[in-house]
Parts: C-alpha cells; structure tokens; sequence
C-alpha cells in the first residue's frame, strides 16, 4: 500500500494517498472486506461520483497514532471538478507533493492518488505518461484551498473496518502478522510446487515413451478448456462464497487453477485444530483446502489474427494501468497431472502471458477469441493471471 498523510486545509483534515477501485454499482460491505483483505488495508471510503463509484483504499499514516473519524478524501472531492482526463501536481508541504490523476468517466486511477517526496512524482508520472490528452493543472496548497472552498457537494469521510482507531504500536503489530501470513504463504507454495514437480518428474521418466507418442496427438488447451468469461464466473462463485475467517483461522491465500480452487488458511490468536476449516492440516498452524470447478464447456476453437488479439489485450489492460508480461512459450504453466512433455505441446500461434492486477480480475474484460486462463491467485497487492493467447 502507499503511504497516506493528513494535511488541514480550510479547518478540515484531509486524506490523501488511498488506492482505488472501481464498481459498476455500490459495493456490498461484504466486497468492501474483501477489497480490503487483498491490499491489506483497514481504512476506506466509498465516493459515489457523477459517472464513477469507486472506493478508496489505505491505512492511517505513521508513526503518529491517527483516527478515521473527521477525516475525508480529497480525491473523491475533487475528481469531478476539472474536464477529463486530467492529472494535478500540488505541493501540500515543503518537499512533499499530492498527485491526482483521473481518467474514464472521472474515475480515479489506481494508483492516481499518491503524496510523497520529489522521487514519487517523478515515478509516478512517467508511468502515466503513456495515457495521452492530460489536461494538466498545478498548484499549491492555496489553489486546494480556493477549490475546495468552491464545492457545494459532500465530502466522502473516511471509515475503519476494524472500529474507531488504531494507534501505532496496533499497526506495528499488524504489520508483524501480515508479514508472517505472506511468508507463510509463499513458504506453503514452495512446498506445493516442489511436491508438484517431483512427482511430475518421475511420471515422466516413467511413461516417456507414452507421452512422446501421446504429444503428436494432444489437443490444444483452446479446445478442451473454457473461455476466459466463463471459467473466472466459476471461480468467482465459489471464491466470493468464501469467509475470511472461520473459528480464528484467516485466509491467507487463495488460487484458481486449472479445474480447482484452491484454499490457505492460517491459525489465528485462540484457534485450535479441533475447530478449523475443511481440508489438510500441513502443519498446526496451516491448513490447505480445495474444492473443484463444476464441469464447464470447452470453449469455441474460434481465433483470429495473433498480432490483433495481442494488440487488444495489451491496450485493454493499459488503460487500468496494468503491465502484460509475455511468458516463453518453454516456460508456460504445467497444468496438474500433465507431464512437462505434454504440456509443452501448444498451438505454435500461442502467446503465453501473466499480469498482476489491483483491480479484481473478475470486473476486467477479457471476451477476446482465443484467449484462455490457466490461473488466477491472490496476492499482497491484488491478483495475480496467468494464461495463453492463441491466434494464427
């Protein structure tokens, strides 16, 4: 998460530097948690715009000990206010600058409200340079003051998901934990992976022969899995039926692969194994469920021209501010009991990628011919993907 920090302007203390999402209509609070958990966040707003709802996402600055309650977003006050896009630059202290950025139907990027030093605007808005026609402004704490003056519309407050407040050594403690899950996470993953490929390493010594017969005539992943759309509807079925804590345990992770999702959950203060989620206990503290994908249509083999389909993938992404990684086809994901030698075996038109996102994967559109998923997972700053883009 980036950092946060409240400056009072006009007798009203403002927060500035949240990240943001955006909804097609009011989020649930229930989606609200869930957002939160993802960015590891405990405060938020949600801003009702003239054409965006989005909700803001951050944690109480440090060191000094800070409530939510009397605090309000200046960003969702002042999106509105200026033709789109636009982007603004104000120095709100020495040294210290406020971003603002706003694109399509003036919601705010999300990573478009960030404040910081001379390094971060810098950063920042090279990133963004690639968005073109910015309507630029610039100023300084006056000009916020004179604009903020002119408003008659509400300021949106800023609400705890965890009660009134957290002080420092709270958020300290927090930081602690978090740590501890992700690093359990990745270390449960390793073991995963490393069980995986071993056991994939001696099927394949095994049944080499086979499987050199079996490669000539093994179909592409484009006609014996689902579309895009349809495979992230069934994960989303199932993972937003998910509690994020049951009897103390805390999910920690969560992934969808191939035809399953997958589940971690980590012991938390007062829970015991005698009351813990369903699934296999790796350890005391750790327990790693999973739950199959109902049976789903393989998708069309419909495809169009590669350059095309990659081309409007790439642009699609762009403009939430995503980065598409293309993937060595040699490199691309072994799906569960495929041996390496099959599922090396894709349509030579095939372009592996992966991407990391902060905006829910589920709300991206990804209706493209040819394109297929081959895993989604959750991570400290939002999702991670992973699939092939086929075409000819």
């Amino acid at each position: 998460m980036p950092p946060t920090r409240v400056v009072n302007i006009n007798n009203t203390p403002w927060l500035l530097g949240l990240s943001w999402r955006s909804f097609e209509q009011s989020p649930t609070r229930s989606e609200i948690k869930a957002d939160a958990a993802q960015l590891a966040a405990i405060w938020y707003v949600t801003r009702i715009g003239k054409s965006a709802i989005q909700c803001g996402f951050g944690n109480p600055p440090l060191p000094s000990p800070t409530r939510a309650r009397g605090l309000y977003s200046l960003a969702a006050l002042l999106a509105d206010t200026a033709p789109q896009p636009w982007r603004g630059v104000f120095q709100v202290e020495e040294g210290v600058w406020w971003y603002i950025a706003v694109r399509d139907g003036h919601a705010i990027l999300p990573d478009g409200d960030q404040v910081g030093g001379q390094d971060m605007l810098l950063a920042v808005r090279e990133k963004h340079a690639a968005y073109d026609d910015w309507h630029e402004i610039e100023g300084n704490i006056l000009n916020l003051s004179d604009r903020i003056a002119a408003q008659k519309s509400q300021r949106t407050p800023v609400r705890a998901l965890n009660g009134p407040g957290v002080t420092a050594s709270q958020m300290f403690v927090l930081t602690v934990l978090l740590a501890g899950l992700v690093s359990g996470y990745m270390w449960w993953q390793h073991r995963i992976q490393a069980t995986l490929k071993a056991r994939l390493a001696a099927m394949a010594a095994l049944k080499s022969d086979m499987a050199a017969q079996q490669a000539q005539a093994h179909p592409s992943l484009l006609l014996t899995t689902p579309d895009a759309e349809t495979w992230l509807r069934a994960c989303k079925t199932i993972i937003e039926d998910t509690p994020l804590s049951v009897n103390g345990w805390t999910l920690s992770g969560v992934a969808c692969e191939s035809n399953a999702v997958n589940w971690v959950w980590k012991r938390g203060l007062g829970a015991t194994v005698a009351s813990r989620p369903d699934g296999t206990l790796s350890d005391n503290d750790t327990v790693a469920g999973t739950a199959k994908l109902p049976l789903l249509p393989n998708g069309h083999g419909e495809t169009g021209d590669l350059a095309h389909a990659k081309t409007r993938l790439i642009a699609g992404l762009q403009k939430t501010g995503i980065d598409l990684q293309m993937v060595s086809p040699s490199s691309a994901p072994v799906l569960p009991g495929q041996a390496p030698a099959l599922a090396a075996t894709v349509t030579p038109a095939s372009l592996p990628f992966s991407f990391d996102t902060p905006i829910p994967v589920f709300d991206l559109n990804l209706d493209i011919p040819g394109l297929r998923l081959s895993k989604i997972s959750m991570i400290a700053t939002g999702w991670h993907v992973e699939g092939v883009l086929y075409g000819q």
